[in-house]
């Protein structure tokens, strides 16, 4: 062994070979040594006059893990016993860096902590959907539970609702794509391009009177008269597309021979209640065909004035006949039926959206005000989530209310346009002069009622 000397050459007897920061060491294994090669005694342990392995007489090596007088740096990473967790370990001491290895790099007791070097972060999903939202962020090791590594979710509170999912008829934007329901396709009528040259579907505030003056102020229809009438409308509109004799009434879904008025088959049915229309019954909004539609007599009567909403529970069914290539009543809830109960009526899953898109007219074409061509006073009718405003109305009110407005949105959706609804379009159309724009775009119910538009 070679002596250690000082800056006079002599040899330095008894000092201990650790630098001042932390203990370290030069080199792994440091000893005491002695001059010539030859042992002396060794700091005495426990003494408070001895070297560093008595400090603050604490006995033994002071917790810098001597071993009779020696200081055991093990593994070489420049930190001395007890100073060390891991002495076997170069990569294990109190200034490494921690990582998620499953070890206590930095001798701190946590073990792949969050400050972990390549610690990953995760997203917070509150639903279950596999997708996180950007305002809610940890760091760890291994995926927590209700946290996730995609990032994007739109609505952390509904499972169907992240980037990507198929969009529903629930007036949400599952997809996060920023717009919310996509009508089906359908079939869908003409273009109809001049007709809807001034409508502007940049907002929802800005396509609703836009909309509104261009079908307000249509030619009117008597509701009886010897003369042209709803009746002949609703019976040319409604026919059968199999036969030209029969109408199709559109909640049992049968089929009857054309009687004309006063029959005890079907009936004209307002889906807008006459009961919740002001003004007398010989005005526009009661004879307005976009919003009337032949009904089997007695289901006429079983819907009379109710909203339109889901029923659910104890509901008594209504069921549909086989006409057409569709309907017949199941017995299970919805099925092929319609629904009843005190203050609800749910129609059939293929009319409803022909009651959505009809009714979703009524709130546009009529707003109040007075019509261009007889100055007459109109109505201004709206929409509703809220029961309690749907109340009956004198002919002297000047407002009044229909719903459920989120359900006929989701009809809307469930139910695209059909060849059926389309006839009893241009019937009407060829009839008033005016058309139902939700019928020909069916994608404005969404930016004028919900403020969903499209570029």
């Amino acid at each position: 062994m070679h002596q250690r000397r000082d800056d006079t050459g002599r040899p330095r007897h008894g000092r201990r070979t650790f630098s001042a920061t932390a203990g370290r060491a030069a080199v792994g294994l440091a000893l005491l040594t002695t001059a010539a090669g030859c042992s002396e005694e060794p700091t005495n342990p426990g003494s408070t006059t001895g070297g560093a392995g008595g400090a603050g007489g604490a006995g033994g090596d002071g917790g810098l893990g001597g071993v009779g007088g020696q200081l055991v740096d093990g593994d070489g990473d420049g930190y001395f016993g007890d100073t060390d967790c891991n002495d076997e370990d170069p990569y294990v001491h109190p200034a490494a860096i921690e990582l998620c290895d499953g070890i206590d790099n930095n001798c701190d007791d946590e073990i792949d902590g969050p400050d972990s070097l390549n610690a990953v972060t995760w997203y917070r999903d509150q639903d279950g959907d596999g997708w996180g939202v950007v305002d809610q962020v940890i760091q760890a090791c291994e995926q927590p539970d209700g946290w996730v590594l995609e990032i994007g979710d739109c609505d952390d509170e509904v499972d169907t609702v992240y980037p990507g999912a198929p969009e529903l008829c629930d007036l949400l934007d599952n997809d996060c794509d920023g717009f919310g329901d996509v009508p089906g396709a359908g079939v869908i009528s003409p273009p109809w391009g001049p007709y809807y040259v001034m409508a502007d579907a940049s907002s929802g505030t800005s396509l609703r009177p836009s909309l509104h003056e261009i079908i307000h102020d249509h030619q009117f229809v008597p509701y009886t008269s010897m003369a042209t009438d709803t009746w002949d409308i609703l019976e040319a509109a409604d026919e059968h597309p199999g036969d030209s004799a029969v109408i199709l009434d559109i909640y049992r879904n049968a089929a009857y021979p054309k009687h004309g008025g006063g029959n005890m088959d079907y009936d004209r049915e307002h889906v807008w209640p006459q009961s919740y229309l002001p003004d007398d019954a010989d005005h526009y909004p009661h004879t307005d065909c976009h919003h009337l539609f032949l009904a089997d007599f007695g289901y006429n009567a079983s819907r009379g004035n109710l909203p339109f909403d889901v029923c659910g529970a104890s509901c008594n069914e209504r069921p549909t006949e086989v006409n057409a290539n569709q309907g017949g009543g199941t017995g299970v809830y919805p099925g092929n039926s319609n629904w009843r109960k005190t203050g609800t009526w749910e129609t059939w899953i293929k009319r409803r959206g022909d009651v959505a898109r009809a009714l979703l007219y009524m709130d546009v074409r009529y707003e109040g005000g007075t019509h261009g061509g007889t100055a007459h006073l109109e109505p201004d009718l709206i929409l509703t989530d809220d029961p309690n405003l749907i109340v009956t109305t004198a002919a002297t009110d000047t407002v009044a209310y229909m719903g459920i407005l989120s359900t006929l949105l989701v009809w809307h959706c469930e139910d695209p346009v059909s060849p059926q609804e389309i006839r009893h379009h241009e019937t009407v159309y060829a009839h008033q002069g005016n058309r139902n724009p939700f019928v020909d775009h069916p994608e404005w119910a969404y930016c004028l009622f919900l403020d969903q538009c499209g570029p």
